[in-house]
């Protein structure tokens, strides 16, 4: 008998998810996350933000149902302040450091020109030093 090597895997496809409003996600992940619908069928959505670069494929739940061991889907992003800023006030995201920060929008409603967003919300006290010296200049 031969020695078996391991299996080489070169990317990872999709990941297939039951969720109870697969229609609601997939609108929050192609508003929000740069993603767009690949295929929508009675039965499931697929999106992904490229073709070869991995998928969600978005079951309906049915009925109530057990969480399951997934806890998350982590998607790497280029600058983590420009997709913070995308997202819409009240999402909460988790920070590489375990904290959660809850996105905020501005409260002053202006059409023509609506409010953008070029950062994240700062961690508490990550600007204090700054502020404190503004005041003294």
């Amino acid at each position: 008998m031969g020695t078996l090597r391991p299996m080489q895997v070169e990317t990872l496809d999709h990941v297939a998810l039951w969720v109870s409003d697969r229609d609601r996600l997939a609108d929050f992940l192609t508003t929000h996350a740069g993603m767009h619908v690949i295929e929508r069928t009675d039965r499931f959505t697929l999106v992904g933000a490229d073709a070869r670069r991995g998928k969600l494929t978005l079951f309906a739940a049915e009925g109530d149902r057990e969480s399951g061991a997934l806890a998350r889907v982590g998607l790497r992003v280029h600058d983590l302040d420009e997709a913070l800023a995308a997202l819409p006030a009240g999402s909460a995201v988790e920070r590489d450091d375990g904290t959660t920060v809850d996105t905020v929008a501005n409260p002053v409603a202006m059409s023509l020109t609506p409010a953008t967003y070029r950062s994240a919300p700062p961690r508490l006290g990550e600007h204090s030093d700054q502020v404190r010296s503004a005041g003294t200049s």
